[in-house]
């Protein structure tokens, strides 16, 4: 089974995006209760979100191996840093968390991108082509 690479990269720009959000929210959380939803700091979380944007932009540029190397590389980042870390951590401190839903929804986000970056880096996709 595949999916169009269109629509892989609209849910890999939104999945982005969200992470953007969650760090913006965890941001207005410590400006409003002294309290970061997660660990992760809200900057370096955005950073690292708006870095994986622009790594999309390869896969719309066409530059496809190039796209497959950057999922794979963020297959490895944001899988460890997003998933494992958190499972980790909500376990080892959970005081770190504004709650344990706050972890979850956290971990839940990032495991939707880690499935989306296994499609990607795997060429699990179909590319439209224009057969005039």
């Amino acid at each position: 089974m595949s999916i169009k690479f269109s629509s892989l990269l609209t849910y890999q720009f939104a999945y982005g995006l969200t992470g953007i959000g969650v760090n913006g929210a965890s941001a207005l959380s410590a400006a409003v209760t002294g309290q970061y939803l997660t660990p992760t700091d809200p900057i370096v979380g955005s950073v690292v979100m708006s870095g994986y944007c622009l790594f999309l932009v390869t896969g719309l540029l066409g530059f496809h191996v190039m796209y497959r190397c950057l999922m794979a590389l963020s297959i490895v980042g944001l899988g460890y840093g997003g998933v494992v870390m958190h499972l980790q951590q909500l376990q080892s401190s959970p005081e770190l968390y504004a709650s344990t839903a706050a972890g979850l929804c956290g971990m839940f986000v990032n495991v939707v991108g880690l499935i989306l970056n296994l499609t990607g880096a795997s060429g699990q996709y179909r590319i439209a082509t224009n057969n005039c």
